[in-house]
This record gives C-alpha cells, structure tokens and sequence, in this order.
C-alpha cells in the first residue's frame, strides 16, 4: 500500500509534520503540492496537510484541490491542518477542501507555530494583534502527529 502525503508550507512547520507523517507510515511518501506528486492514481491512500493562515491556506493549496478533487477523494483517508485557532479547524477544512469529506475520513488539528521573524511588517503586526504572540512560538503535539501516522497505518 503507497501513501501520499500532500501539503504546501509557507514557514516550513507543515513540511516538518508532513514529513514525520511519513516518516511513521510504511511506504509513505511526502510531497509539496506545488511540484512534486506527478501520479495521483498510483496512491492508494491520500493524506492533505493544510496550513491555516488567517482562516485560509495558500492559494496554491486551494488550486491543486480544486484541479486534482476527482482523483484525491476516493484515495483521501486523512487531513490534517496546522493552525493557532483549533476550535475552528473542521469549519477551515469544510471550507478549504471542494467538498464536506467522508465520515470515513481522519481529521486533525495538531496545533500551530509562529515564527515573526519569518513574517513581513504587516503579517507580523496582524498575528500580533490576533494572537499576541511577539516570539517564536510552537504548540504543536509530536506525539499527536505520532498517533495519527498509526491510523492511518491502522494499528
């Protein structure tokens, strides 16, 4: 069984959890979303991993979805989001993903990170506002990210 873990990162934290997604599954491969996956149909099973920033993921996110829907959604098995607003995580991913997925379907919000020193001026301004976070900052829960990688794997 081939695994695809498909997600874009802006900082990089969504490329680490990505990566240790598949580093915990049996033939699991990571991919950017913005150049890597040539074969959709060769998985059979299909991980997303979305970054939430300001209630929204990146536009390059969003076109793959869209564009690559027929072929993801009898192969997606999990979603996975990272973003600081976890209450609000299912309400993002309804809203990001082309349609509501199966019930079948594992979600998860494993937390967040902000960095301000990757920011421009403006971003750096609005998180601080949002989130009063003014330093590198990290929730986000290995050993949840762990668990989820067994899932998937089914144990």
């Amino acid at each position: 069984m081939k695994i695809a873990v498909i997600y874009t990162s802006k900082y990089g934290s969504t490329k680490r959890v990505a990566e240790k997604i598949a580093d915990n599954c049996d033939n699991a491969f990571a991919f950017s979303t913005l150049s890597d996956i040539q074969n959709i149909e060769s998985f059979d099973k299909i991980i997303i991993g979305i970054p939430i920033y300001a209630g929204s993921t990146t536009r390059d996110m969003r076109n793959f979805l869209k564009k690559n829907w027929d072929a993801i959604k009898p192969r997606l098995f999990g979603v996975f989001v990272l973003c600081w607003d976890e209450k609000n995580y299912i309400e993002f991913i309804n809203k990001i993903l082309p349609e509501k997925p199966d019930d079948k379907v594992i979600l998860e919000c494993f937390g967040g990170e902000i960095d301000p020193e990757l920011l421009m001026e403006f971003e750096r301004k609005v998180i601080l506002e949002l989130t009063g976070v003014s330093t590198k900052t990290s929730n986000i829960r290995n050993e949840q990210v762990v668990a989820f990688a067994k899932k998937i794997m089914g144990n």
